[in-house]
């Protein structure tokens, strides 16, 4: 190899490799100081990205409408025998009927009756924790607040409906056993006012034939005391039937609507304020991992550019 030939390869440099940010070989740290380079390289593309989220998310959060919660409460109703009160329906169960059936039968129908509205009606029921209360509600503005209050109103008026038919039934037993007891009273009263007009008349006789009449009275007394006695007893059995069951009646009430449905106090969700705050961290993170994306993506060009 002559001297020319090694001067050629001296003057020929090694290709030098360029990292990208947060790729330069610092064994596995990454290097603050350059991605702070590249931030304030890039502050004007970071501030502009940050203020068109900002104003785009503040315009929404601006004509965004309020959201309200609309709900109402419902009752289970019960039913009591003896005094023992129990709820018409199991409250579970019932939530299930509104969800799986009651809901859906009502917002078909409202479908099938206004095809051009919107088919994402939301109504949701819950049970409050260690409640016996449904809860029947849904989240819009106050100018949908009209429709879904018909709609809850709706849906609920099918439960009251179903339970009030097992109310009716059971309340028909109660007034069929109440009359029967009472008829049965009154039956008893005219047999012990027959046995005391009796008892009279032989007392008469006996005044007036004390020794004649004094064995067959005696008998005849006896008899009719016995069942004076019996009469008494039955119609002390049937007044406290009667005194319970129209008790069990007091005690029994319909499934109902606690109040009418109402809006919440406060807002749900995000108010305005908070909402614009999101968007400024949200273009000010999305404002940082571009500027990023950017210095790779151009120290990438250089690096192929220099290879080529």
């Amino acid at each position: 190899m002559n001297n020319e030939d090694k001067k050629d390869m001296k003057s020929v440099s090694a290709p030098q490799y360029v990292y990208p940010p947060m790729m330069y070989p610092q064994g596995d740290e990454i290097n603050l100081l350059d991605i702070w380079r590249i931030l304030v390289k890039r502050k004007k593309l970071i501030v502009a990205i940050c203020l068109l989220i900002t104003l785009m998310g503040s315009a929404y959060a601006i004509l965004k409408p309020t959201i309200y919660v609309y709900s109402t409460a419902v009752e289970i109703g019960s039913t009591s025998m003896g005094g023992k009160e129990a709820p018409v329906d199991d409250i579970n169960n019932a939530a299930s009927k509104l969800k799986e059936l009651y809901v859906n039968s009502v917002l078909s129908d409202f479908y099938r009756d206004n095809p051009n509205e919107k088919k994402d009606l939301l109504i949701d029921v819950s049970v409050p924790k260690n409640s016996e209360i449904l809860m029947i509600g849904s989240k819009c503005s106050e100018e949908e607040a009209p429709l879904y209050r018909q709609l809850i109103n709706k849906i609920s008026a099918k439960l009251v409906a179903d339970h009030s038919e097992k109310i009716k039934e059971f309340r028909a037993v109660l007034f069929e056993r109440i009359g029967n007891a009472k008829n049965r009273l009154a039956l008893l009263e005219d047999n012990e006012k027959q046995i005391a007009q009796r008892i009279e008349g032989f007392d008469k006789a006996f005044k007036v034939s004390p020794i004649d009449n004094s064995g067959t009275t005696a008998l005849v007394m006896t008899e009719l005391s016995s069942q004076q006695h019996q009469i008494s007893g039955e119609k002390f059995s049937l007044l406290a039937q009667i005194t319970d069951k129209e008790s069990d009646l007091k005690l029994t009430h319909d499934t109902r609507l606690l109040y009418p449905v109402e809006k919440s106090i406060e807002p749900v969700g995000l108010d305005t304020k908070m909402m614009i705050s999101a968007f400024v961290f949200a273009g000010l993170v999305l404002g940082v991992f571009i500027a990023l994306a950017w210095d790779f993506i151009e120290k990438m060009k250089s690096q192929l550019s220099t290879e080529n």
